[in-house]
């Protein structure tokens, strides 16, 4: 029998040092807006069973041993020994006990009403390895709604994507994270944010930083990459290899930007896409923006009601559409990484 899953173990008040069970965030009050007491806690209806579990604020649990053996390994190799006697203290609170039964009782519902909730939750199905209680947990994260009542998830990545992404990265949930963080784009200015409202986040330190640092690739990214394609990569650049653009003389915009080479500068649609499409991407992830790399919405955005029919004319050749493509792919490579956080545990 291992020492993880012994009776030892848990007399001992000992966790796996390579799964500590995370802190759960302390809330932030206003001054002056300090929330009410807690209520005390309960053993929310378990009052039936052939054993006792002592929570570590005072609260027993009545519960069958079979049902707690079915659940998790750790009990499984618990109740093997004839010599666990009645009732069994644990290291953990009321709420937590609690998630975990209502979890394993098949007639009752794992209620998770907040993300306080969810980190005690998940640090239990990781302490007694109840990998299917900790994939229920996962799928509350990334749905919007409950499948039953249809009611919006208070657990939902998409409530609260910042605080999602700091339990999902805590608890080693890779994909939640990532999806979490990619949520953040465009609901929060972090790059503008004071140490002040950072800290009230209710985050740790590290996902602070690991989404402080996404924010300022990304948005490093976005603005070399569209300067770069814009100034250096269009066929009208004064830099570009391309030798038959012409520059339309009747576009009142454009005909006075010209640099030294009157055949060869940049038509004025380019800028304000390229404004455009910085402040877009700065709000938006880009599989969100796709659209926007088509000639079709450069002329319904910017020269439909513009005064320039040469520009009009000349938007439609096969080097602007093979240009809005180079500048696609470029952020697509460019973005993937810094669109997504490496967690390492």
């Amino acid at each position: 029998m291992s020492s993880l899953h012994s009776p030892a173990s848990l007399a001992d008040h000992t966790i796996s040092p390579s799964h500590p069970i995370p802190t759960p965030s302390p809330s932030i009050s206003l001054p002056g807006q300090e929330p009410p007491p807690p209520p005390p806690p309960t053993n929310d209806g378990f009052e039936e069973g052939d054993i006792t579990l002592c929570s570590s604020d005072g609260v027993d649990f009545k519960a069958y041993r079979l049902i707690l053996r079915l659940t998790s390994p750790v009990f499984s190799d618990m109740f093997s020994v004839a010599s666990v006697e009645d009732p069994v203290s644990l290291t953990d609170d009321a709420q937590s006990i609690a998630m975990m039964l209502q979890f394993a009782y098949p007639d009752r519902d794992l209620i998770v009403p907040s993300f306080d909730h969810l980190e005690k939750a998940l640090g239990i199905a990781r302490k007694y390895h109840i990998d299917r209680m900790t994939e229920a947990l996962r799928q509350r994260l990334r749905s919007s709604s409950d499948h039953v009542s249809g009611d919006t998830l208070t657990i939902s990545m998409s409530t609260d994507p910042i605080r999602a992404f700091s339990i999902a990265r805590q608890f080693g949930l890779v994909d939640e994270a990532r999806a979490a963080s990619t949520l953040t784009i465009g609901r929060f200015r972090i790059l503008e944010m004071t140490d002040t409202e950072l800290h009230s986040l209710q985050i740790d330190l590290e996902s602070a930083f690991m989404l402080y640092r996404m924010h300022a690739r990304r948005e490093a990214v976005i603005t070399e990459t569209l300067l770069a394609t814009n100034f250096v990569d269009h066929p009208a650049s004064m830099f570009s290899e391309h030798q038959t653009w012409l520059l339309p003389t009747e576009c009142p915009e454009c005909a006075p930007r010209s640099i030294e080479t009157p055949e060869k500068a940049l038509p004025f649609w380019t800028v304000q896409w390229t404004r455009h499409m910085r402040d877009r991407l700065l709000q938006q992830p880009l599989r969100e923006c796709l659209n926007a790399f088509s000639i079709g919405y450069i002329m319904d955005t910017f020269l439909k009601r513009g005064p320039c029919p040469g520009c009009q004319r000349s938007i439609w050749c096969i080097e602007n559409e093979q240009w809005l493509d180079a500048v696609k792919s470029k952020l697509e490579d460019q973005l993937v990484d810094a669109a997504s956080v490496r967690i390492v545990l």
